[in-house]
């Protein structure tokens, strides 16, 4: 038998014509296929069986005009063979009689045409092709069907032929039955190999052993089934767990290669060569707004990439804790005994020597920055006045890179609006807590009230998230400050003692990169 050509994306037409004899031809889209059944019910089965292909292939219902000796129908066959009246086709009042055929199931596709322009409709002949007359059948008594399946169908086409395989207006095609899924043991390679192989359980195995050559009964053949099955099954389940740990793998190498891209620029940013000294001021009037770690942490972010020449200095116009919290040295001077010391000493060239900074500064070994603390004694620690912290300013900027200096809470006293005036890049850090991101926009209006707005528009805001709660602080600074970068949670700051970078979370070490990476690049742009 001939398979049908392929169909086509459009509705197909399809006719069926049938003589006596069995011999017939079946239409699809102009494309004939013919039909020799040895009796009239051996080629309508032939028939249903090429148009349920076409039904298949579409997945759906699809109809079909048929001429036969005993009338000619408009029929709805399925996927599944099965074969029913077209419930859209016009109805003739006058039909033939037709007898009993249980052995037809057919899926409805649309009668034959010569092409015609698109959107004609096309017209189904009302007479059937010439074809060997019917053989008479006296002694049979004719039957009135009682269903579609019973013969081809009970309707042939109006007088108009007006009838198409698409479907009628706000009326969708039926969905045809999903088809069966393959088994897999019968596609497997090994299958024919497998159920070959003598038998080996019950008497037949028994025989076999003795030399024999019996082959397995049903039930060693189920068994063999069965296992091949189970084999097929885990190696399939094998399959994709590999690929999904290969997808699961890709995808971390991707965020593993996207990750260290973005180490790499915000690495190029932090090591920028400024051309000078730049001074970042960390600012927020109110207290514990995270000030102090933020200035110990940049420092060490800085010093650490940078490769040193970084500074952070305690400027607080009372006492700080900066010194508290980063490590101690072989002494335990301060920035007064600077100023009241050695200030003199780098008066000219010939005296200024950066070992004379060493003796007052602690170095922070592998964070490669070095603190500058104040004074333990707030009367002795107000002697840095503005005119005092300038001095300072000026001497450090000679020898360093990068100054990061931490301020107090007052943002009137001169202290605090020298250090202002020195200020390349502002950072401004904020707790989680309403009263933190207030004093933080009280801070910036004080700032912009002396003439530093664009330090205010340029400004870095850390965020920081306490051990309960994420704050919602950041919205209150977009659009108001160039970069807003949050810093989550760590205990290794919970509990104010001293900050050893090495116990950082990497988000938190990750954080202060990033936040780092923003502050260079107002500097680099402001160049």
């Amino acid at each position: 038998m001939t398979t049908p050509s392929a169909v086509p994306s459009t509705w197909p037409r399809i006719t069926a014509t049938l003589a006596p004899d069995g011999a017939g031809e079946v239409v699809i889209n102009d494309s004939p296929t013919p039909v020799r059944g040895t009796t009239i019910d051996d080629a309508r089965v032939q028939v249903t069986t090429l148009i349920t292909q076409t039904a298949a292939k579409l997945a759906r219902p699809v109809r079909a005009s048929v001429t036969d000796p005993h009338g000619q129908w408009a029929l709805l066959i399925h996927p599944d063979g099965r074969v029913e009246e077209d419930p859209n086709a016009p109805r003739k009042s006058n039909r033939a009689n037709r007898r009993s055929s249980a052995t037809s199931t057919l899926s409805a596709p649309t009668p034959p045409r010569e092409p015609e322009p698109e959107g004609v409709i096309t017209e189904v002949p009302t007479t059937a092709p010439a074809m060997p007359a019917p053989q008479p059948h006296t002694a049979e008594p004719r039957l009135e069907p009682e269903s579609a399946s019973q013969e081809w169908a009970a309707v042939a086409p109006s007088s108009t032929g007006e009838w198409t395989n698409e479907p009628t207006s706000g009326q969708e095609a039926p969905s045809a039955p999903a088809a069966p899924a393959p088994d897999p043991v019968e596609s497997d390679d090994r299958w024919g190999q497998i159920k070959a192989q003598p038998a080996t359980q019950g008497i037949r195995g028994s025989l076999n052993k003795i030399g024999m050559h019996f082959a397995p009964d049903p039930s060693e053949l189920t068994t063999r089934r069965e296992e091949l099955r189970a084999t097929i099954e885990s190696e399939r389940a094998q399959q994709q767990d590999a690929e999904r740990q290969a997808r699961e793998n890709a995808e971390q190498e991707a965020r593993r290669a996207a990750t260290a891209q973005r180490n790499r620029e915000r690495r190029e940013l932090i090591q920028t060569n400024f051309g000078d000294c730049k001074t970042i001021t960390i600012a927020n009037q109110k207290g514990g707004s995270h000030k102090t770690s933020a200035v110990a942490l940049l420092a060490a972010t800085f010093g650490r990439i940078r490769g040193g020449s970084v500074i952070a200095w305690d400027a607080n116009e009372t006492m700080g804790n900066l010194g508290d919290r980063t490590n101690s040295d072989l002494h335990a001077n301060t920035v007064v005994d600077l100023l009241e010391n050695a200030a003199d000493d780098f008066a000219s060239v010939e005296t200024s020597r950066i070992g004379t900074i060493d003796r007052y500064v602690r170095q922070q070994g592998d964070d490669h920055f070095d603190v500058l603390a104040s004074d333990e004694d707030a009367e002795r620690q107000d002697m840095v006045d503005d005119q005092g912290f300038q001095r300072i300013h000026e001497i450090l900027a000679r020898f360093k890179r990068m100054i990061v200096v931490d301020t107090g809470n007052n943002v009137r006293v001169s202290h605090f609006l020298a250090a202002i005036d020195a200020t390349d890049q502002l950072v401004i850090p904020v707790a989680a807590g309403v009263d933190s991101a207030t004093g933080a926009l009280k801070t910036m209006e004080a700032i912009t009230a002396r003439g530093h707005g664009d330090l205010v528009e340029r400004a870095v805001v850390l965020v920081h998230d306490s051990e309960t709660s994420h704050t919602d602080a950041a919205q209150l600074f977009e659009g108001k400050v160039a970069a807003v970068v949050r810093v989550p949670f760590d205990p290794a700051l919970k509990d104010g003692s001293a900050i050893k970078y090495e116990t950082l979370s990497p988000a938190t070490i990750d954080a202060y990169q990033e936040a780092a990476a923003a502050i260079a690049a107002q500097l680099r742009e402001a160049l």
